[in-house]
Formats: C-alpha cells, structure tokens, sequence
C-alpha cells in the first residue's frame, strides 16, 4: 500500500544535488565560509490506526532512525541552504512496509552582479499526497496508496537594478515537477515578470509599467496560460498615502488555454504607510472574471507582526504545488488540498490573517483563512464544481526554564466540492529538554480526525499518535 519507492531517477537527482552542493562548497570564485552540521534522531512511534481505517484500526510500534546532514552560507554573492535527511522507519507487526523516505530541500543565490543580477535555483524531494478525495494522511509513517514522492526543480534568474527613482525588474521562473507514479502528470510552469516604476521616490507623481505571462504545462492534457499588461498612475498625497489607478488588458476568463490580451481591466485605489508600523494596500476593480477586490494590511507589533491579506486571481493547482514545500514530517492543513493528483484551474478568492508573538518566554501563531474556487476546470477541460476551503490553525509555545519547552497545538480545515464535504482536525501537546549543548529529548501527543460530512456511513476516521525522539547534533 505504502508508495514509498526508491526510483533510479531520484537516487540520481540526490545524489547530483550533494554533487552541486559540495562543487559549490569548494568553488575558489565563490570561497566564503560555510557551516556545516550533522544530526541524528532516534525514535519510537506509536499509532493506533496505521492505515488511517475508519473500520479496521490497526496499531503498530514504529522505530525510526533519521541521519541529516546541512550546509549553509550567507554571503555577498553566494547565499543558500542543503539538507538532506534520509527517514528510515521499521514497523514492529508490519515489517513489509520497512522503508526510507528521502527528505532534500536545496536552494542557492548566486549574485552575478551584486544588486543589479541574480540567479536562484532550487530542488525539493518530499511527499505529497496524491488526491483529497482519499484518505488523510498527513505523517510519512502511514501506509497508504495516496501519497507519492514528489520532486520540484527551479531555475529563476532576476534582474533587479534601481536607476536613481526609477527601479527596474524581471525575472523568469522555470519550474519542473515530478512524481514516482505513472498516473500523475509531470509538470512544466513558466512565469515571466516585468516591472518599470519610479515608487521609490514617495513624493509627487508616481507610475508603473508591468506585464506577466504564466503557463502551466500538463505532460498529457492541455496548458493553462494567463497574461496580463498594465499601466499605473498615481499620485503622493502628503507623507506615506499614494492614491492610484491601473489600467490594461488580460487574458479572458474562459481563454486559459490559449493566453492572449483581450479584455480589458481597471482598479482604484490607495496605498498608506503613515509609519514604519503600517503597510496597506486597498484596490477595487473590474477584471475578466468580474468584480474584483484585493487588500494586503501589515502590521508590526511590539514583539510581533500581523497581517490580513485577501486578493483574487486566476490560478492553478499545480501552481500552488509549487509554492508548498512540506519538507517536515507532518504535513499542515491548510494547502493539503493542493497535491500531485488534481490539475485544475479556477479563480482563486482567499482572504487570511496571520499573527505571531514573540514575547519573553512564550510564542503564540496563528492563522485563519477562507478561500474559494470558482469557475474551476479540469486540465482535461472538464467543468469542475466549485470548491470552498476554510480554516484555522493556532500554535503555543512556552519556555520553562532554560533546558525545557512545552507546546500545544491546534489545526483543523474545512472543504466542500458540491455534495461531499471534509473536516480534517488534528491536536497535539509536545515538549522538549535539552539534555546537553548539543543532544535533547522530545515527546509529544497527537490526535488526528478526519470526517467525511457527506457520507457519515464509513468514511470517518481517528488516528492517536505517540512520538519519543533523541536527537544528537555536531553543533
């Protein structure tokens, strides 16, 4: 059931990413110094639902040995991060699922010309899960058919240079995604962005010129493309408020197979900075697919920052895969629909709010967000129903002397396409000592729900977690 594999194709992306990043460690014209670290951590699991049945609950032990290795480096031409951790899990009752996930997460920044070009490039290995409409499982200890490896390549040069006033800016971002099952579609996206303004100077007339082009290519389905061209006036009323007005053309709503400018667009709006505390941005308009609002507020906190966003576009599934890395054990909620098996495009309406507290001894997150999608279709070009996803996740950590923290944390989401709605709620209390400089202890508790609104008849489901990991570190 587990679709944990060891590909030829992976083993040789791993193992050509540790090449590029000790040729990159050891390269004379980008000498500086590097930082590397080696950890292990040693554990046991429990879990009283290995399959995430909602009939057939099955307990196991599971032991886990986790080896990583880093290197990272900030520099004036050179910045980046490697990580490679290799999760090898033995099963107690169901050692045929024995298995080792490999974790890379890899990015580096190579300044060509320092403050005018750059180029960035990444590589991801993690697992994803295929579909939402399986079941939930959100841990790499879980057996199951609906998770996959899924590996995401990016290349991003970016040209950034300020002339006086006037700031100049473009970039090209090519992603590739794969997957290690014959089913899913491999992926090829390509974005270009390009911007001209004078916003830098915040006083009298203000302006912009910007167009961008996106495209999404399925490896057996059609492309989703979007482009759009805008001009932007404006003026700095007083310190720190520009009111302003854009104009241009996009790509029509119903024409995102074939990109092109043919409708016309506005918005009005204003954007105030009365202090270094307060950033917002408030726009209304008329786009290709109607009405249209967006709104971005920041504002930085004493000891934190919170912000409330809500914007909408045109946007696709496997664009949003791109953007979501979970490179950590346990997946969080709040993307979990947006994985390797539903290519969809659609317009995408989501309104958050995030906040995090960073007080003496106590840090506080959270995060609340709505979002739908209207007028989805399929890569096939199939009409899709609509989809509404909703939520809240809150995380509490309090230090307890200097060796000992405790957490607790809550994540629960909502979504509904048509008749079939989900609620997915998960629960956890954790704590950690530090035993020494460089070794510690942790535990924690878990409680994973998922419930099926539509079909209270079968598709429920409970899983109780127990984690004790040791963890040994050089540094």
């Amino acid at each position: 059931m587990n679709t944990h594999h060891t590909s030829n194709r992976r083993t040789q992306m791993l193992w050509l990413a540790v090449g590029a990043a000790v040729a990159a460690a050891s390269s004379p014209a980008i000498a500086q110094p590097w930082e590397f670290n080696a950890a292990a951590d040693i554990g046991i699991i429990y879990t009283d639902n290995l399959f995430v049945d909602p009939v057939d609950e099955t307990s196991d032990v599971i032991y886990a040995v986790i080896p990583s290795v880093s290197l990272s480096t900030e520099g004036e031409r050179v910045s980046g991060r490697f990580l490679y951790r290799p999760e090898a899990y033995f099963y107690s009752d169901n050692n045929e699922f024995d298995d080792i996930v490999d974790v890379l997460d890899a990015n580096f920044t190579f300044a060509v010309v320092p403050e005018a070009f750059s180029v960035f490039a990444s590589a991801v290995n993690f697992q994803s899960i295929k579909s939402p409409e399986g079941d939930f499982p959100n841990s790499n200890i879980i057996v199951t058919d609906n998770r996959v490896d899924a590996r995401v390549f990016e290349v991003r040069p970016i040209w950034d240079q300020r002339f006086g006033e006037v700031r100049a800016f473009a970039s090209v971002r090519a992603i590739r995604s794969e997957f290690d099952d014959e089913v899913l579609q491999e992926q090829d996206a390509l974005s270009s962005t390009f911007r001209l303004d004078n916003y830098a100077a915040q006083q009298g007339v203000s302006w912009q010129l910007s167009f961008r082009d996106e495209s999404v290519e399925y490896e057996n389905d059609i492309e989703f493309s979007y482009q759009q061209a805008s001009a932007s006036v404006g003026y700095w009323v007083g310190s720190g408020l520009r009111v302003f007005v854009v104009g241009g053309l996009e790509t029509p709503l119903g024409r995102f197979d074939a990109a092109g400018l043919e409708d016309d667009f506005y918005e009005i709006g204003f954007e105030s900075r009365p202090n270094r505390r307060l950033d917002l941005v408030v726009a209304v308009g008329k786009r290709t697919f109607g009405d249209s609002a967006r709104l971005r507020a920041t504002y930085r906190l004493k000891r934190g920052t919170t912000t409330l966003t809500y914007s909408q576009e045109p946007a696709t599934r496997a664009g949003l895969l791109f953007d979501r890395r979970p490179i950590q054990d346990l997946d969080n909620l709040d993307r979990f629909g947006d994985q390797a098996g539903v290519d969809d495009r659609f317009i995408q309406k989501r309104g958050q709010w995030t906040t995090s507290l960073e007080l003496a001894r106590t840090q506080l997150q959270f995060r609340v967000f709505d979002e739908r999608r209207d007028s989805r279709v399929g890569a096939d070009g199939a009409i899709l129903e609509n989809e509404v996803l909703s939520g809240a996740a809150v995380r509490l950590g309090r230090q307890l002397g200097r060796k000992l923290e405790i957490g607790a944390s809550v994540d629960a989401v909502r979504r509904e396409e048509g008749e079939r709605d989900n609620e997915f709620l998960q629960l956890s209390l954790d704590a950690g000592y530090a035993l020494s400089a460089r070794s510690s202890v942790s535990l924690e508790l878990a409680r994973r729900t998922q419930d099926n609104v539509a079909d209270a008849g079968g598709d429920d489901s409970v899983e109780h977690q127990i984690r004790l990991f040791f963890r040994f570190s050089l540094k």
